[in-house]
């Protein structure tokens, strides 16, 4: 039996919160271009995968700069703190337990657990079963949720880095 199995159900809007997130990760990656959708730049790389992992890791530095500066404001995002934590970890295949995702939620344990309940009933993560004890679960995002995160990367990436000299390529010692 895993931490997951006895965690009820998240409020309605924690799960509407989810699905609106999910949603927009679908939106993105259903796109085929940005050129279908009329930016007013052009995009002259395809990131590698390492840049769009680095646009992860300085997503989770920028919003952990901004708790630290705004301490008193309660951003309250802790299903997007989740996914761009396994996001990372997927990438160096560094498997996830409950408590570490719990961990990066910056929420109370019980909150998260209620998130990544939601979060695993929706498909949006997967748990996997630790080969070494058969009582504890791994967590890592669908493949699904991993192309929908590429994808939206890859548009901050672009975003971002367009203008840069070297035609966009992220100096990775700036994050």
């Amino acid at each position: 039996m895993s931490e997951l199995d006895n965690v009820r159900l998240p409020l309605q809007s924690t799960s509407e919160e989810i699905s609106r997130i999910c949603r927009d990760l679908e939106r993105i990656a259903s796109r085929q271009t940005l050129a279908e959708h009329r930016t007013d730049y052009q995009l002259s790389v395809n990131p590698h995968k390492d840049d769009l992992v680095s646009i992860a890791k300085q997503m989770i530095f920028e919003r952990s700069l901004r708790a630290r500066h705004l301490s008193p404001l309660d951003f309250g995002e802790p299903v997007w703190d989740i996914l761009l934590d396994l996001y990372v970890n997927n990438h160096i295949k560094r498997p996830v337990s409950v408590s570490s995702a719990c961990i990066a939620a910056s929420v109370p344990a019980t909150t998260a657990l209620r998130y990544l309940s939601t979060l695993s009933n929706q498909g949006v993560i997967i748990r996997v079963p630790d080969k070494s004890d058969a009582r504890r679960f791994f967590l890592q995002i669908s493949d699904q949720t991993e192309s929908s995160l590429t994808s939206y990367f890859q548009v901050v990436y672009k975003k971002r880095y367009a203008f840069r000299g070297g035609g966009g390529v992220l100096n990775r010692h700036e994050h």
